[in-house]
């Protein structure tokens, strides 16, 4: 267990140690995630042991523990990319496994325990992760969410495609959720542990986004592709409560993820309206450009406390599905609002690539759209407070 408050003890130690990459490392990835070689080398670090199954005798670490690297790494690493370091380092939540499998890690660590024990040290650095976006909308529940699933000898056949998979160029593993009995509708959601290489699988076309470029978003086929029947993640049907458990703590995540690219995004124009003169002094004694940061500066601080707040809530045991959504929706729309202010601070500067603030304008974006829509987190909130 990780001691004394995580605010204290792990921000500024991760911000000193990854600050120091930055400048080397940020032109190298900038349009494209690294190649799949350099994701092998084991990364020794105490925070590498991250939020891991305690039965399994292994280091736990709090979820607000687990925050606080993902705000100070991306406000470090100037980018809202969660797999940008794997050549040497991760930023973000740390572990190459853990952070692709995002809130399953335990599922995923129990499963390797129980049926592949000898592979269990090379999750920590070596086997990179993968997850299938889970559809919510009924009628594709009850189409097997683009998947026929069938039991052949006791395997599991999966047959059809799955779209916007983080990491699908250069995982190891995937989590695949499909439905193994349609007519059940959502409870008959399964989540399946598929390996690169299986027979019938294969990743298909990479998308060309906005942002966050540095890493992957590809298209999984499954063709005829087997199963084993021990590769199920949990039970069958319980698919469902693995991916929303899921959504909910990364939500939190996300949050964590918009206010250190915002932090990030506002101290690179603090110091861009520091030495920016116009009119015979800094751009920064103006009083509008004052005030613009000053907003921009306390609703930042507002997002992180809302972040820290659903992280310790779900610490404690406590319920946090609408604080997790608030702090999501919040710091999402703080970071655009933070970098768009960014980016015209720095004038025609912010324009191009030369300089970060564009990079971040960029990469803001999809904090309203990934790990549910802005307006999911709304119907969310509103559910917990009307009933």
């Amino acid at each position: 267990m990780l001691t004394g408050d995580a605010e204290d003890n792990l921000a500024p130690g991760l911000r000193r140690l990854w600050s120091r990459l930055t400048e080397a490392l940020h032109q190298r990835l900038w349009s494209d995630p690294p190649a799949r070689r350099r994701w092998s080398r084991p990364h020794r670090t105490e925070a590498a042991v991250h939020n891991v199954a305690e039965e399994a005798g292994w280091v736990a670490a709090l979820h607000l523990e687990s925050v606080v690297p993902f705000d100070e790494l991306a406000w470090t690493i100037e980018d809202a990319v969660v797999h940008e370091l794997h050549e040497d380092h991760h930023r973000g939540q740390v572990i190459a496994g853990w952070i692709a499998l995002n809130q399953s890690t335990g599922k995923v660590l129990g499963w390797f325990i129980e049926h592949k024990p000898d592979r269990v040290p090379t999750l920590f650095g070596r086997i990179i992760g993968a997850a299938t976006k889970l559809d919510i909308d009924p009628e594709v529940v009850k189409k097997s969410l683009r998947h026929s699933v069938l039991v052949d000898g006791g395997d599991w056949v999966l047959d059809g495609s799955k779209l916007w998979i983080t990491n699908g160029n250069e995982a190891d593993l995937f989590i695949v959720f499909a439905n193994a009995n349609p007519e059940a509708g959502y409870r008959g959601i399964t989540a399946f542990l598929v390996e690169r290489g299986t027979p019938g699988f294969s990743v298909g076309k990479k998308e060309d986004k906005l942002g966050i470029r540095a890493s992957s978003t590809c298209e999984l086929l499954l063709d005829d592709c087997r199963v084993p029947r021990a590769n199920v993640l949990g039970e069958v049907g319980k698919g469902y409560k693995v991916a929303i458990e899921t959504l909910n703590e990364g939500r939190i995540g996300i949050g964590a993820q918009m206010v250190g690219l915002a932090q990030g995004a506002l101290d690179h124009t603090i110091r861009y309206t520091r030495e920016r003169k116009q009119f015979g002094k800094a751009i920064a004694e103006f009083h509008s450009v004052k005030h613009q940061l000053a907003r921009a500066a306390t609703e930042l601080e507002a997002a992180r406390l809302l972040v820290y707040n659903a992280g310790r809530l779900r610490d404690a045991k406590q319920p946090f599905l609408a604080e997790a959504a608030m702090c999501k929706i919040f710091s999402s729309e703080v970071a655009e609002r933070v970098t768009s202010l960014a980016v015209n601070l720095h004038g025609g500067n912010g324009f191009v690539k030369e300089y970060p603030v564009e990079k971040l304008y960029r990469d803001a974006k999809i904090g309203q759209i990934y790990e549910g829509t802005s307006n999911l987190q709304l119907d969310t909130i509103a559910k917990q407070l009307l009933g």
